[in-house]
């Protein structure tokens, strides 16, 4: 006879240098949202609607600064498409997916697999959310170029094979190419929906962090330690 419903979803569940048995991007998103899902009273939601404000703001300006730095920029290029087909199964596109956490690609800004995101992808983060891999491939490039220095550590890596769907949690330690060098820090989640079918991609990347949104930007104002060859 065969197992129960749950017992046969809970077995396919795949984790590789977890260290945490549950689903890291969802345990994550309680941590990161600025304000929870608990009931709050009508009095602040006048607060909400300008928290929300500023940090849509803040998005757009990034993004805007991002595609002026690289229109100026000497060293940057526009990202060359790839020409490697979508994933074919499941398993190729979990492979493509490692790889491209294992180079960084959220800071390095290069994609093993560019046809791993669906073109018509939904991106969102605690800022702001849309549609289209050719703009998210865009900002990746940006950011890069605003990245001095940077160290990461895939601590979560969770595969529901059920519902195609992967959850990763990434510690994230990054300098920021700014006069006053200032170093972020926090663990960043991703969880990533496939199509439910061959080819596999992505269709929803949704992030989160172990921070709220405005302490994340608050760290961008802090001025960090110069390191020891600025220092001289």
């Amino acid at each position: 006879m065969s197992s129960a419903p749950t017992s046969r979803r809970a077995s396919r569940v795949v984790s590789y240098g977890s260290i945490n048995p549950n689903p890291g991007p969802r345990r994550a998103s309680s941590l990161s949202s600025p304000l929870s899902r608990r009931t709050h009273s009508l009095h602040s939601q006048p607060k909400d609607e300008a928290e929300d404000f500023a940090k849509k703001a803040a998005w757009n300006a990034a993004e805007l600064a991002g595609n002026i730095v690289s229109a100026v920029s000497k060293d940057s290029s526009p990202p060359s498409p790839t020409s490697i087909e979508p994933p074919p199964t499941f398993a190729d596109a979990i492979s493509c997916l490692r790889e491209d956490y294992d180079a960084s690609y959220f800071l390095s800004g290069k994609l093993i697999n560019d046809n791993l995101y669906a073109p018509d992808c939904t991106f969102a983060d605690p800022f702001a959310s849309f549609d289209g891999r050719d703009r998210f491939i865009s900002n990746l490039s940006n950011l890069a170029l605003f990245v001095k220095d940077y160290k990461t550590k895939v601590i979560d890596f969770d595969i529901d094979e059920d519902t195609k769907t992967v959850f990763v949690n990434v510690l994230v330690k990054l300098v920021l190419n700014l006069p006053w060098r200032p170093r972020l820090s926090w663990v960043w989640g991703v969880e990533h929906k496939f199509t439910p079918s061959p080819p596999f991609q992505v269709t929803t990347h949704t992030e989160s962090w172990s921070v709220s949104a405005l302490d994340g930007v608050k760290q961008i104002f802090r001025p960090g330690r110069p390191t020891k060859n600025e220092s001289r």
